[in-house]
């Protein structure tokens, strides 16, 4: 397994922080949506997020204040995509005002408006699930979230970020460095 993109994360005033602030690409959604939204999720219930994820009958939370959440169903696929903060200021169209005052978050993916990340929805609920658990082992200091080489989104907890370091230096290569 090689990984493609990564975030180094430390656990510090009740939540996980990144190491290196300086790169901004499609995991820092994946770490947003965590840093945001996992509180809420965790708060009512996180099988019951899932089975809003599973069910598109039922009502999904999707706005954040800086993520936002669109759903496939169609293809089943989440995307993971700025919130208002971030696009405010955007020049759009008519189509695009429309297209927001509806909530299409996926067509606008798609048509490029947004920045995001993207990922089937069993990669989502199986990251969910990953990240519930590492944040409740009480002695995890340090969280690597990372995107491997099959576009597979995933996060391992670690005692030291030595540990850490190590595995990410024997899972990249030097042309896909980011953190």
């Amino acid at each position: 397994m090689k990984i493609r993109q990564y975030k180094a994360l430390e656990f510090r005033s009740f939540n996980f922080y990144p190491l290196d602030h300086q790169h901004y690409d499609s995991i820092s959604f994946v770490y947003l949506f965590f840093n945001e939204a996992y509180v809420y999720i965790q708060r009512d219930g996180v099988l019951k997020y899932i089975h809003s994820i599973i069910d598109p009958l039922s009502q999904r939370i999707t706005e954040f204040e800086m993520i936002q959440v669109g759903f496939d169903d169609e293809n089943n696929l989440i995307y993971l995509l700025e919130g208002y903060f971030f696009y405010r200021y955007k020049p759009t169209t008519v189509k695009i005002e429309s297209l927001l005052e509806t909530s299409k978050y996926v067509e606008l993916c798609r048509m490029n408006f947004f920045e995001y990340a993207v990922m089937s929805k069993n990669n989502f609920i199986h990251i969910i699930l990953s990240w519930d658990k590492i944040w409740n082992f009480k002695d995890v200091k340090f969280a690597l979230l990372y995107q491997d080489d099959h576009a597979w989104y995933d996060v391992m907890p670690f005692e030291s970020q030595e540990e850490m370091d190590e595995f990410i230096a024997q899972h990249t290569s030097v042309e896909n460095l980011h953190e």
